[in-house]
């Protein structure tokens, strides 16, 4: 550790810090035996016992809120701090704090949850850009269907999904979200929409099982999809047939 990361641990201690003095902070409890000792830091050491100290009388105050943001970006999973934080209030800038979270750890679980808890509206553009650092990001896909629904926002719910199967058309996180935003109401466009994804990569099996979806709540005539997708744009491609329907025919086996 360099002379300046000493002096800036120095400088977070709130042991040392005036405006810190009246809380008595919980430290961990020392065990007569203990052949494997943990080792913190100083500064973690005491950041959590003042943080101990706060959640055992309950304050709430903007120096109660500093630190439970501190242990947050230390661990971003503590459901406890994410809790505390939601009941202490005198929240400011709170998107902005969760973006500085993001950056360390953009599938906590605690994080999304936090989000929906508080209700703060969002762009769909920030959900892409926090997509776009792991399109397969299930806690952020999660968070735009809840999104979508409780915001109102079903058709910039489903441009995302475009969005990113546009980039990568075996992005399946992409479809399950459309099935589950479309509810069952599926139509024809739809269907005409996912032949179109599979076009542009014949063995693409989670569009498959998406078409397949589909066609359990349709239940077309086996005999006019087919003319269907004869007739489909480019649908010549044997490939792309052969694929459909014998790799993948039990998507017809009902019919």
């Amino acid at each position: 550790m360099t002379e300046s990361s000493d002096n800036e641990t120095i400088c977070s201690l709130f042991s040392l810090r005036a405006e810190y003095d009246d809380i008595k902070p919980i430290y961990p409890r020392e065990k007569a035996f203990q052949p494997f000792q943990i080792h913190y830091s100083e500064e973690y050491l005491d950041l959590m016992s003042y943080f101990r100290a706060v959640l055992e009388s309950n304050e709430k105050s903007k120096r109660a809120l500093e630190i439970v943001s501190k242990v947050i970006l230390k661990n971003p999973s503590n459901f406890v701090a994410w809790d505390i934080r939601k009941r202490v209030g005198f929240i400011e800038n709170e998107l902005e704090f969760i973006e500085m979270v993001l950056d360390r750890n953009v599938k906590s679980y605690q994080l999304w949850n936090h989000l929906k808890s508080i209700e703060i509206y969002v762009d769909k553009n920030w959900i892409i850009d926090v997509l776009k650092i792991d399109e397969r990001n299930f806690q952020a896909w999660s968070y735009l269907r809840w999104w979508a629904d409780h915001f109102g926002k079903k058709e910039d719910g489903i441009a995302v999904t475009e969005y990113f199967l546009d980039i990568n058309p075996l992005n399946g996180s992409s479809l399950n979200t459309r099935s589950i935003l479309f509810d069952v109401f599926f139509s024809f466009e739809e269907f005409s929409f996912a032949l179109s994804i599979l076009y542009r990569n014949s063995k693409n099996y989670s569009v498959c099982a998406y078409i397949r979806h589909i066609y359990q709540y349709l239940k077309f005539d086996l005999q006019y999809i087919k003319e269907y997708i004869e007739n489909f744009p480019h649908s010549k491609n044997s490939e792309y047939l052969d694929f459909l329907f014998f790799q993948h025919a039990k998507i017809l086996d009902d019919i």
